[in-house]
């Protein structure tokens, strides 16, 4: 009892002090996870590890959204392994898990074959993620079928004991466990996305950077240039197309910022997602 109205009480002072904090005070960083170090800005990283200079895209939450750009992924994977070693890629949100596979060394990502053996369908978000996770990733990859050190994870962090906001973008994964762990720390949404009202990653307690984005319009200067310049990534993320046409992203938020209860049980029929955007994709 106890521990649960601690629990609140951080829930709700971490959530009134964003509404009401001073966003140009903001410090973006980038942290390599395996090297436990921290980087100011993509060059001195980039320094670090002696890899090329590139483009650094981002790409902000895109809730539901996401499986459009996961079908479209799968229809156009011999594209997406032609260029996905041309630029270095940020993700936030459902955006953190389009980063990672499309930063896969695999030819075959098999998605259309697990989307087809999936049993349910219309699942809160966190029951999905928790499938695509451990019948998915961990069944089919190792941390080294991907480019672990160029996909960039978007988190939102808030340090209790300073009362301080931090955009991290977290890099350079040690296992499949820490980048898991990582995307669900970049959806985190409390009561939504994961069941507890708090997540904890990496000495921080962390947030989906969509909040800061709803609230704010916030700035990201770490990330240099715009995905729309890259064809591919342009399609990818091309919702005009998306059959999802509730926007789950900012009725969440909106509903959870006013302390609309009634949004935790919001589920979505992610199987069906990505049927229908494969035959909107395909016309």
């Amino acid at each position: 009892m106890l521990l649960d109205l601690s629990i609140n009480f951080l829930y709700n002072f971490m959530f009134e002090s964003l509404k009401s904090y001073d966003v140009s005070n903001v410090k973006q960083y980038i942290v390599d996870r395996r090297n436990n170090k921290t980087f100011g800005n993509i060059e001195s990283y980039l320094r670090f590890h002696n890899k090329p200079i590139k483009p650094f895209y981002y790409k902000s939450g895109t809730g539901p959204d996401a499986i459009y750009s996961i079908a479209y992924i799968n229809m156009h994977n011999e594209e997406r392994i032609k260029t996905n070693k041309d630029f270095y890629i940020a993700g936030s949100s459902g955006a953190s898990i389009i980063s990672t596979l499309i930063k896969c060394k695999k030819n075959n990502l098999k998605l259309d074959t697990w989307f087809q053996e999936l049993e349910k369908d219309n699942l809160l978000f966190y029951n999905w993620f928790n499938l695509f996770r451990d019948s998915y990733i961990m069944k089919n990859f190792t941390i080294d079928d991907f480019y672990c050190d160029e996909i960039f994870i978007n988190v939102l962090c808030y340090d209790i004991f300073t009362n301080e906001f931090k955009i991290m973008f977290f890099t350079n994964f040690k296992d499949l466990d820490d980048l898991c762990d990582c995307i669900q720390a970049s959806c985190f949404i409390p009561k939504i996305t994961n069941k507890n009202s708090v997540y904890y990653f990496d000495r921080f307690f962390a947030l989906d950077a969509g909040f800061i984005d709803y609230l704010f319009n916030f700035t990201y200067y770490i990330t240099n240039e715009n995905y729309e310049e890259n064809d591919f990534l342009k399609k990818c993320y091309n919702y005009l197309n998306s059959p999802y046409k509730n926007d789950f992203s900012r009725k969440i938020l909106s509903s959870f910022l006013n302390n609309d209860k009634n949004h935790y049980s919001f589920k979505i029929p992610f199987k069906q997602l990505f049927y229908d955007s494969t035959k909107s994709i395909e016309k």
